[in-house]
């Protein structure tokens, strides 16, 4: 194995002609030389630190540089993902989605990059992904999220963990002294300091930092769609992918809850000072935190760095102006129950809105109160997207996703939540017990095929595959993908103005 002097001072790649030869390709960061291996044509770096631990004095900080180290470093295996608690299958969600090979630390703040580039000069487009778990769990290193078989297409894929719960989104009045920017929002900070990281050192893997897409799903969605707004954030990516979080899909806490929260703690620790709730042991916070907040840790909208909701925010212009793909899958939020259950459950989700909406969305046995769920669900979905044209300055490329995967239980779950990753990352082998298809192989090229061709160039379309057109203000197409690959119909006007309406009053665009 060649060894290759810390001191060297050129970012560079080692990589093999013969990989049965010369399994490990090094690559020099700024903070010392990483040794990784190398799967077929991709070569992988897995659990490289972009920030120091968030740990002892740093914990809520703003992340700090990574400290530099001698010799080789291994990149060979992941790192731990961020505090949470463990969590098994549940639902539709079997062991590929939930699954993570290492405990949970507050020693967390990785990422993992596999690349196909032969050397540091070929300058391949780079996306950066940010993993869902409504802000509470999740991890880089969940399998659906293993990058070796989309980076084959010809593009770097980037891997990070961000701090999570009461460690990525605690705020208090004595933090914002310190640190006002960062107070309630450390996880989406975290996120930027990847991007910085990748600036300083996307070379070494043969990335171009000037072409990075920012994508993500669900709770990692959300912060891809903080991430266009925040002024720290730009000009760090040139592209943006949100699937499953229309803007506004998430409420953020507010100030006052926040310091609810850490007020709660202070007194339950009997700690004085942020200095004293430093030395409580992240397990005990973690275990208080399902104590006395057992709701999802939303990121905290402090006026000082996001003076409104998202929506409020997102009036054209204010985003990054960048090219956007955004999507939903068609079963977000499945509803099964009776017809009273419908009626119950959407007079309190629409609150003052209730009686117009079940005026335009009538039934009157379950079956029909089924299909006006589904319609009424796809709708509110489809409105939701528009936004990101009509807020948007740059292009924007809406999608459906209607896929429902093999079993377990498909009929049940549907085209669920998380459903597509798989079939994005080309990872369905991870999970062979499903049965997945031929045809949901060819989804899956698919899908990969428009994915990249966006990531390369800003455009999802693709030689072969069907047309996907640009959303505009005024029709706003939206791409129907899975099992069938062409823009929907839109809402009628009276469901496109009931929902504008809805919106407007602050409603969400994200369940049905």
């Amino acid at each position: 194995m060649t060894r290759v002097p810390v001191g060297a001072a050129a970012a560079f790649l080692l990589f093999c002609a013969n990989a049965a030869v010369c399994a490990a390709p090094q690559a020099r960061v700024e903070s010392g030389v990483l040794e990784g291996s190398q799967l077929g044509k991709v070569r992988a770096f897995l659990g490289v630190p972009y920030a120091a631990p968030p740990v002892g004095h740093l914990r809520w900080l703003a992340p700090a540089a990574p400290a530099e180290w001698q010799g080789v470093r291994s990149a060979r295996e992941f790192e731990s993902g961020c505090m949470q608690s463990p969590r098994g299958p549940f639902g539709p969600y079997t062991r590929e989605f939930v699954e993570q090979p290492t405990e949970a630390a507050e020693d967390c703040l990785y990422l993992n990059i596999w690349t196909p580039a032969v050397s540091t000069g070929d300058e391949l487009p780079v996306l950066v992904w940010i993993h869902g778990g409504a802000f509470i769990g999740g991890s880089s290193s969940v399998p659906i999220y293993d990058g070796r078989h989309l980076a084959e297409s010809g593009i770097v894929v980037v891997s990070v963990n961000y701090r999570l719960g009461a460690f990525g989104f605690f705020s208090s009045p004595e933090l914002r002294e310190q640190q006002p920017e960062v107070a309630g929002l450390q996880g989406i900070h975290d996120g930027v300091a990847a991007l910085h990281w990748l600036h300083r050192n996307a070379t070494a893997f043969g990335g171009d930092a000037g072409r990075i897409t920012i994508a993500g799903q669900s709770a990692g969605a959300a912060a891809v769609n903080i991430l266009l707004l925040l002024e720290e954030a730009r000009g760090l990516f040139s592209g943006a992918i949100s699937q499953s979080m229309p803007l506004g899909g998430v409420e953020l806490r507010t100030v006052a809850e926040g310091d609810d929260f850490s007020g709660t703690l202070l007194r339950g620790f009997a700690a004085h000072t942020l200095g004293d709730l430093r030395r409580v042991p992240a397990e005990d916070i973690l275990r208080a935190t399902e104590l006395v907040s057992p709701g999802p840790m939303r990121p905290i909208l402090n006026e000082e760095i996001l003076p409104a909701q998202l929506p409020a925010l997102a009036e054209r212009g204010r985003l990054a102006p960048v090219p956007i793909l955004a999507g939903v899958v068609v079963d977000e939020s499945r509803f099964g129950g009776s017809l009273l259950e419908y009626r119950t459950l959407f007079a309190g989700r629409y609150g003052t809105y209730a009686n117009e909406f079940l005026k335009i969305y009538p039934a009157s046995n379950r079956e029909q109160a089924i299909a006006a769920a589904a319609r009424a669900g796809e709708d509110r979905l489809l409105m939701g997207l528009r936004q990101f044209s009509a807020w948007s300055s740059g292009p924007a490329y809406l999608y459906v996703w209607g896929h429902v995967p093999p079993p377990p239980e498909a009929a049940r779950h549907g085209a669920f939540h998380s459903s597509e990753i798989p079939y994005v990352f080309g990872t369905l082998d991870a999970a062979p017990e499903r049965g997945y298809s031929d045809a949901d192989r060819a989804i899956s090229r698919a899908l990969m095929d428009y994915w990249s061709a966006f990531v390369k160039s800003g455009d999802p379309n693709f030689r072969g595959l069907a047309p996907w057109p640009p959303a505009d203000a005024g029709e706003s197409p939206v791409m129907r993908l899975g099992d069938e690959w062409a823009p929907t119909t839109r809402p009628s006007a009276e469901r496109a103005s009931f929902f504008r309406a809805f919106f407007e009053a602050g409603g969400s665009a994200f369940l049905n």
